[in-house]
Parts: C-alpha cells; structure tokens; sequence
C-alpha cells in the first residue's frame, strides 16, 4: 500500500478517535481541573487524548508494519508498558517512584529487542561502551526523554507540537537512510496529527500522561535506531527541548534543595510566560527552537552514508 494512504488513514482514524477518547476520558474521571497554581486553565478538561492517539498508532502499526521489527517490536511492547502506565496516573495517580518503576521496565524491555549501544558516537568521534554501560546509557536515554516530553506538556500545543517537528525529523533522516523506523515515525506523527486540533490553544483535550510517556518513550525508540548500523548522538538534536528543560528544572530545583520530582511552575514554557509572554507567544517561541535543533540534526545526520 502506497504511504500516503497509510499515512491518510492514520490521520483521519486519530482524528475520529478523539472524541470518544474524551469520552471515555469523562467515564473514568480522567480530568484535569484548574486550582490556580499550575493548572491554570478554563475549566475542568479530559486528559485522556493519549488514548487516542495509542489507538490509532496500534492499529496503523499493525495494518501498515509489515513485518515487524525490533522497532515495532519495542514500540508494541515497552510502549504498552509506559501507556498502561499513563493510564493509571491519568485517572488515578501515581507516585513519582512507581512511574519511575514503569518507566524502567519499559527501557529495559525496548533494550532487550533493540540494540545496546555500543558506543556513543557524534560525527566521526566514538567512545566504546562495555555492555553494562551500555544498558545504563540506554536506561538514561529512555528515562531522559519520557520525562523530558511530560514536562513539556504544561501548556496547550507545546507537547503536540514539539513531539511532531521531532517526528518528522526521525522519519526524515530514517527514512534517507533506509531504515524501516521510518514507517513508525511518520505512523506516529500522523496518530499525533490527529490529536492536535483538539489541543491547540483554547485545548478541549489534554493528552495525559497516557499520551506524553508513549511518545516520549517512542522518541527515544527512535533514537536508540541505529543508522548505517551506529547509533547516532546527533539525533539528540531532535529533542533539544524537552532535553534542555528538564536539565534546567531538574538543576534549579536540586538548587532550591527541592525533589527533582516535584512538580511545581518552573519550566521554560512557564518562564516565558512569567517574563510577559502569552501562552501562545511561549508556544511559538519554542516550536520555533525545536524546528531550528532538529534542522541543525537534519543537517549533520542527512549527507552521512
């Protein structure tokens, strides 16, 4: 089947789950109510469209991936791991040790199908890793990006928006490549495309933890794929943003003598708003960083090979 139909299907079947991901959403009690610290918008609103976007990504990867890879493979089973995960903080809540748990499990089990780093490498420059090193720089990584696209997720768009420019560069230069994560990269980006109509600013639909877990850890699928048979660092570039935010709230808060894990209204998004931006200024300014980091990785990682 032709990629653009693929691609098509995914979009309009996102796009026709969402409302009854809301819906289900409502069922369960998965809301996000406003209490004027960091929850600060409108009125009561599902964060379930996570749901959604796992549904029509499952599918599309089960209609379209053919055969299955370790790519799809990791992204069936430790993506599993980490929306069952969001699922239960959604509607439940869960402690910041027991995401941690679930965050784990799902690197490790990505790790057993794919890859151990071998090395880290950056252009020309490598540095070899003994095996358990490997599997700790790979347990970072993971660990590094699924939180990292969370905190991104603290006003409407950004999370969405910042995860598709991500996509695009991933599908890009995997697919320049010839590797066949390509497919579930640009899969992904289309379920996702999907979900953003109902999540720009005014959002009548949050993704959830459900949603921003799953796509970080899909991310870090994507770059834990070797390309020409390494695993590149460049590809770090397309996830300068939620890289760059979780170093900077991570050190302000150790700094403050804070948990690293407490929530609070210090990421850069809250920054830019609290120096006089709107929410919408805030969500240009840094879609705009995140375009200008993964074209940089576009550029570095696209004449290789």
């Amino acid at each position: 089947m032709k990629p653009i139909i693929c691609f098509l299907f995914t979009f309009l079947l996102s796009l026709f789950l969402m409302p009854r991901a809301r819906r289900a959403g409502l069922l369960l009690g998965a809301l996000d109510t406003p209490d004027g610290g960091r929850h600060r918008h409108k009125g009561p609103t599902v964060r379930f469209g996570g749901a959604g976007i796992f549904a029509a990504f499952l599918l599309s990867l089960w209609l379209f991936y053919r055969p299955l890879d370790a790519v799809g493979a990791a992204l069936l089973s430790g993506g599993g791991i980490i929306f069952f995960c969001g699922v239960l903080d959604d509607v439940r809540g869960l402690s910041p040790k027991t995401k941690l748990i679930f965050q784990a499990a799902a690197a490790i089990t990505a790790l057993a199908v794919l890859s151990v780093p071998r090395e880290i490498s950056f252009l020309s420059l490598s540095l070899p890793l003994p095996t358990l090193a490997g599997y700790g720089y790979g347990i970072y990584r993971f660990m590094l990006y699924m939180n990292g696209v969370n905190f991104t997720d603290g006003i409407d768009g950004l999370c969405a928006a910042g995860s598709l420019v991500a996509l695009f560069g991933f599908g890009t230069v995997l697919a320049f490549h010839g590797e066949s994560g390509a497919l579930a990269a640009f899969l992904l980006l289309f379920s996702l495309l999907g979900f953003l109509p109902y999540n720009l600013p005014p959002a009548g639909l949050f993704m959830g933890d459900s949603g921003a877990q799953l796509l970080g850890f899909s991310l870090a699928v994507l770059a834990m794929t070797p390309i020409g048979g390494r695993i590149r660092t460049e590809c770090a570039l397309f996830l300068a943003l939620p890289a760059l935010d979780t170093f900077v709230s991570v050190t302000r808060r150790l700094l403050q003598g804070k948990s690293p894990f407490r929530a609070d209204r210090g990421h850069l998004h809250h920054m830019l708003i609290e120096a006089g931006l709107s929410p919408k200024g805030a969500l240009k300014i840094l879609v705009f960083f995140s375009m200008a980091m993964t074209a940089l990785g576009m550029i570095l990682l696209l004449p290789l090979g």
